[in-house]
């Protein structure tokens, strides 16, 4: 599954980011000893998160943080990775069908992580 695999990249990056020392979140500031543990506890255990705050907590940052941990380049046809119409099915009806035409022969792009991560604020200021 599509959630799953990003899940475990995360994983993966995360630990070579801690094993090398790297900073985890550039830019924020004062979380080290308590919401940085927790995210860092959720990735490496696969889990969910949800980031709640008042405005100008860093929410938005860390979450721009976390496309540090994605893969710089990840596989996978521009049908593939547009055409998700919903989040439990890993492609969409025309990219299968797409699939099952070309089969092997299906065009795979790579793709950078400013390809792979679209961000949607839902604030009444964003």
């Amino acid at each position: 599954m599509l959630i799953e695999s990003l899940r475990q990249e995360w994983r993966e990056n995360l630990l070579c980011r801690m094993e090398k020392g790297e900073t985890l979140f550039p830019g924020v500031h004062g979380y080290d000893d308590t919401v940085i543990p927790q995210i860092i506890n959720a990735i490496l255990s696969r889990h969910h998160f949800i980031l709640l705050g008042l405005r100008g907590q860093a929410k938005s940052r860390i979450l721009r943080g976390l496309v540090g941990f994605m893969d710089a380049q990840g596989a996978g046809s521009g049908r593939m990775w547009k055409l998700m119409t919903t989040p439990y099915r890993r492609f969409a009806a025309l990219a299968e069908n797409g699939l099952r035409g070309e089969g092997d022969s299906t065009p795979i792009a790579w793709l950078s992580r400013d390809h792979r991560y679209v961000e949607k604020l839902a604030t009444p200021d964003g």
